[in-house]
């Protein structure tokens, strides 16, 4: 049985973030912009950031 997070989903966005690798990292920062501008219009609450680097 493999161990870590299930691939997909949010376990895999957020390794994507805390990754070494830039590039990695750099598609991951792409996808949330892109993701939070599918998001339906709303006034936000706050505004949502990703995850600070590690």
């Amino acid at each position: 049985m493999a161990s870590g997070p299930p691939a997909g989903g949010i376990g895999e966005l957020l390794g994507a973030f805390t990754s070494p690798d830039n590039g990695v990292r750099r598609r991951a920062e792409q996808a949330w912009e892109d993701m939070k501008m599918r998001l339906p219009d709303q006034e936000p609450q706050e505004e949502v950031q990703p995850p600070p680097p590690m």
